[in-house]
């Protein structure tokens, strides 16, 4: 659904009308391309439950193979891209507003306010950064992931 979220986006398509503009702008037309777009999903989603589900009748264990390697490899283009981010709460010293302020002086190259997830700054820090008008990083994080 990001896709057709970025299709539809007026200031994409006038910056690049050449690769966005798939989705028409007529109302009619563009609920049917999101229709389409989610039937798409769901065949595919029903697909792979079915493959699982012959694999696991005929090979349990050549299922656990199948998704221990595709999850690997999920797993290894995630930190081959410095991609893969978890944020634990630790309370204490290590949640301060001290230690936020002393990355952000320090220009630490994997420090970024933005990817930090608002529940997990100090408020004084949230509401620094914009509060709920605050930018964040378009990506998900491991417990948005996991939830």
């Amino acid at each position: 659904m990001i896709a057709f979220d970025m299709e539809v986006d007026v200031s994409r398509r006038r910056l690049q009308p050449k690769f966005y503009g798939m989705i028409p702008d007529d109302n009619n037309k563009r609920g049917r391309s999101f229709m389409l777009m989610t039937l798409i999903s769901a065949l595919h989603n029903i697909s792979r439950s079915v493959g699982y589900a012959l694999m696991m009748s005929t090979d349990p264990l050549l299922l656990a193979q199948f998704v221990i390697g595709e999850f690997g490899l999920y797993i290894f283009w995630k930190v081959s891209r410095n991609d893969l981010m978890m944020f634990v709460r630790i309370e204490g010293a290590l949640a301060s507003a001290e230690n936020i302020d002393r990355w952000g002086v320090e220009q630490k190259e994997w420090f970024r306010i933005e990817q930090i997830p608002d529940e997990f700054l100090p408020a004084t820090k949230f509401l620094e950064a914009g509060g709920f008008n605050r930018k964040r990083k378009t990506s998900v994080s491991m417990r948005e992931f996991l939830s």
